[in-house]
């Protein structure tokens, strides 16, 4: 059986909440919240001065946008990866809490969401896994996995291009525009080309930006043991996408997050299949080869849940709706849905109305400026133009425009309650129907998440790493590190951790330019 390496990037959302609703920046504060963490949180400076490295082996630092970033160290299973994405909550929780913030005016609210429906940006969360292979393999081989694994690893949301109300899986995915890309912040692909090994020799890093951060933790799980089987099938010489490689990925992936049964068909090599004879499809290779030398030694057990998640997903989205996010979601936006006197059939009447106006308005030329939906609450003398102009449609779909307020207001209270359901620090609606018991989503062996805010896994130049970080915390002013290394600025040497499965302390004295010879 073959260790193999991975971690995930996690990108959490922030505003500020404060009694007089000062409106403080969110620049101000995600900076104020790193400065804190420079001062609060056992680690060394990053070299580059953008963040730090923790004693758990973790690296913290503000990402473009202002985005507070918490990734795990490598880890060799899925066990861990939940256990550390958990763990930096933990840790950021404590950075966010009240008490920490009394010389500023704002209180951090740290969001594990992926789009700001306000602004239609998208940030994410990332996977990289360690291999050895030509990387123009495996975009064919991975992709079809990528693509139907979001019926158990959507997030849930809403089309954030929509003027009306449209529910889907994955809000993230719509952002993806491409197959394959090495863009990260626009024009994304499903398959990222970023080369970036971060180590040395024959070892590679997939980077996968395609996902969205989770709140399961089945879902976190299946995400990370189902794609590195599927990663160490294809270094092991399987090809299992061969027989599954679609026709249009990002036309599959948008059509499949927008069907909470699961079922609709997409073109895949010559045939029309559904996500889960996908995934069904991938899970027989696994089981086929869990004991093969290129699998990891936890293969088997992955398989077996993997099976009774998409068993449990013939039956979606009920038979999920405590369980994964997406589904736990759409069970929550029912019951405000519920409250306002609406259902799915009449917010979908709204919506073919309100996507039938906008298109006529972005096709119309005189318009210099696209309104906003808000904006029909008072509406300008062309709006209430083109209002008059789909009144056949209204009339069809059985609404009126008296009603459109309500539906407005909904969408509002819709989109804020999308936005709170990850909120950290045990405020937000998923940490409440969690401690209230209705949820199933805990998977056993995920546990002793305090030990792993302290300490570094057992496996991997993380262990390296973080052991180290621990010993140097007296004197860590004159440490700094990189994921291949860290730095005694004092002593002028470095300890090498190109190699990611290190597991010796060799520190190699710093050759300085002056030394070096012409």
């Amino acid at each position: 059986m073959a260790e193999r390496l991975f971690g995930l990037e996690t990108e959490y959302g922030i505003v500020g909440s404060t009694s007089d609703q000062d409106g403080a920046r969110r620049d101000a504060i995600a900076y104020d919240l790193a400065t804190r963490a420079r001062d609060e949180v056992p680690g060394i400076q990053e070299l580059s001065g953008n963040g730090m490295f923790l004693q758990n082996g973790a690296r913290f630092y503000i990402d473009c946008g202002h985005h507070p970033e918490m990734t795990t160290p490598e880890v060799t299973n899925p066990w861990d990866a939940v256990r550390y994405i958990l763990a930096g909550e933990r840790i950021l929780e404590q950075l966010a809490a009240p008490h920490h913030h009394r010389a500023i005016a704002a209180v951090p609210l740290l969001l594990k969401t992926n789009i700001d429906y306000l602004t239609r940006s998208s940030w994410g969360c990332h996977e990289s896994i360690l291999h050895t292979m030509d990387p123009a393999g495996l975009p064919n081989q991975i992709i079809p996995h990528l693509v139907s694994r979001v019926i158990y690893t959507g997030a849930g949301g809403f089309n954030p291009f929509s003027p009306g109300v449209e529910f889907v899986l994955s809000p993230r995915s719509l952002m993806i525009e491409h197959s394959t890309s090495r863009e990260s912040t626009r024009g994304r692909g499903i398959f990222h080309t970023k080369n970036e090994a971060l180590c040395n020799g024959d070892h590679k890093r997939l980077h996968i930006i395609c996902g969205e951060s989770l709140c399961s933790e089945i879902a976190m799980w299946l995400r990370t043991a189902t794609t590195v089987l599927v990663v160490a099938m294809v270094e092991g010489g399987v090809q299992p996408g061969v027989e599954v490689i679609l026709d249009e990925p990002v036309g599959a992936l948008q059509a499949i997050v927008g069907d909470p049964t699961c079922r609709i068909r997409v073109a895949a090599a010559g045939r029309r299949v559904t996500p889960l004879q996908i995934q069904r499809h991938f899970l027989r290779l696994a089981e086929e080869h869990a004991r093969a030398d290129f699998m990891p030694p936890w293969a088997e057990t992955a398989c077996q849940q993997w099976r009774t998640m998409l068993d449990r997903l013939d039956g979606a989205p009920d038979s999920v709706s405590t369980t994964l996010d997406w589904a736990i979601k759409r069970a929550v936006f029912e019951r405000v849905l519920a409250r306002h006197g609406f259902d799915w059939a009449r917010v979908a009447a709204w919506t073919e109305v309100l996507v039938e106006m906008w298109t006529r308005l972005r096709d119309d030329g005189s318009i210099e400026e696209m309104p906003q939906v808000e904006h029909l609450l008072d509406p300008s003398e062309t709006l209430q133009w083109w209002m008059r102009a789909v009144s056949s449609l209204v009339h069809a779909k059985g609404v009126t425009w008296d009603g459109v307020g309500a539906f407005i207001r909904l969408r509002q209270e819709l989109f804020e309650c999308d936005m709170r359901f990850s909120q950290l620090g045990g405020e937000g609606i998923f940490a409440s129907l969690d401690h209230a018991g209705v949820l199933t989503h805990h998977v056993p062996g995920v546990d002793n998440i305090e030990h792993a805010m302290e300490n570094p896994p057992a496996i991997g130049r993380a262990k390296l790493r973080g052991d180290v970080i621990r010993r140097v915390l007296p004197n860590r002013a004159v440490f700094g590190g990189t994921w291949e290394s860290i730095i005694n600025h004092a002593e002028h040497t470095a300890l090498d951790l190109s190699n990611p499965f290190e597991t010796e302390e060799r520190w190699n004295r710093i050759v300085k330019q002056a030394e070096r010879r012409p």
